[in-house]
């Protein structure tokens, strides 16, 4: 395994008396106690993880994005970027952003039916003592920059700002409730 944060997400084993060194698929490493407890096994003898506090970046760990469900192996990737990203944006504004809304099963999501949010691609964020109109102000100059990846910026005034990774350039505003 490699050394260091990064090197220890790039793999995924699941270690416990039964299964040491099991390689299970995925994208990040998860470790039995603190980072992740085992919620059950399936048949086939495939686990199903809690995912406690993996750190994604400095300041974001992958439970921050787990608001609507866990987030499947094959949308670790997808959670990586963007917790980067928002990692970046928090840099820049030098204030702790709080995920409102990130991933979202399926049965959880009450909006678009094709949402980002359901790849792991997409954050609802706000920042206390930070109006969303500013923090939209901020990603969207950081975007132009080239700072942050291209990807949906969506103002919902008064309430929070949606940004997603999606690769392409996608803007709204929601009316004022």
């Amino acid at each position: 395994m490699a050394s260091g944060a990064a090197g220890r997400q790039d793999r995924l084993f699941l270690q416990d008396q039964r299964s040491r060194g099991l390689r299970v698929r995925g994208g990040c490493a998860y470790r039995l106690g603190r980072r992740a407890r085992i919620l059950g096994y399936s048949k086939n003898k495939t686990y199903r993880l809690e995912v406690v506090r993996m750190k994604l970046t400095e300041n974001f760990t992958l439970a921050e994005f787990q608001t609507g469900g866990t987030i499947p192996a094959q949308y670790m990737d997808n959670v990586r970027a963007l917790a980067h990203n928002l990692q970046r944006i928090r840099d820049e504004i030098g204030k702790p952003i709080r995920i409102h809304s990130g991933f979202r099963l399926p049965s959880n999501n009450t909006g678009a039916p094709k949402s980002q949010h359901l790849c792991a691609k997409a954050a609802d964020l706000k920042v206390r003592g930070m109006e969303p109109e500013e923090l939209h102000a901020i990603i969207l100059k950081l975007i132009r920059d080239g700072k942050i990846a291209q990807g949906g910026v969506g103002l919902y005034p008064g309430r929070f700002v949606h940004y997603d990774i999606r690769g392409r350039a996608a803007r709204w505003r929601a009316k004022k409730r």
